[in-house]
């Protein structure tokens, strides 16, 4: 059966969490200022009507030929996709991977995730449906307020060049949104 949006829905909502071995992220040492800045942005104002993230999913989604790219911005007990592809628009933190990001502050890369530390245990990796995960942070005056991610149902090769790019991409993305915030 291929893969769909529908068929994430429903081994998701099969999947007894509690029950499970996933290790959510810690919530930052950060996160009181983090929910400060997100809400400075008016940024959740925007999840799914905003055509610039979207035009930025879709060069990403279409740069690394991934079947899902996304733009998370992790606040209180959400996963809010800003624009996506592929993916769900909105998880709960506990069960989101780029909550990962949020909290390590850095970009993580699984080439495999049935072989990565943080995700082997999560159940859509367990199941085979996930295989490939890489999120880059996307920062505002040094605070991370979300996520640049791309996965795949395949494991994959991620090369120091594709993880230049990708940051690459977040840092424009923000440079850009802040430049039109500031001309609004």
């Amino acid at each position: 059966m291929p893969i769909t949006i529908e068929v994430i829905v429903e081994r998701l909502q099969a999947v007894d969490f509690k029950k499970e071995t996933w290790k959510p992220a810690a919530i930052p040492k950060d996160e009181a200022e983090r929910t400060k800045v997100i809400s400075s942005l008016d940024i959740l104002d925007q999840v799914g009507t905003e055509p610039f993230f979207d035009g930025i999913v879709e060069f990403v989604h279409g740069s690394f030929n991934a079947p899902m790219a996304g733009i998370s911005i992790i606040e209180g007990a959400r996963d809010y996709k800003l624009s996506h592809l592929g993916m769900l628009k909105e998880v709960a933190r506990d069960i989101s991977w780029c909550s990962h990001v949020v909290t390590t502050g850095r970009t993580i890369i699984a080439e495999d995730t049935q072989k990565h530390e943080i995700f082997k245990e999560y159940p859509l990796v367990k199941d085979g449906t996930i295989r490939f995960y890489v999120g880059v942070p996307l920062s505002v005056d040094d605070v991370i307020v979300g996520v640049l991610c791309v996965l795949d149902y395949v494991p994959r090769t991620f090369s120091n060049q594709d993880r230049l790019e990708l940051e690459g991409f977040a840092q424009t993305m923000m440079r850009a949104s802040r430049q039109g915030k500031d001309m609004n």
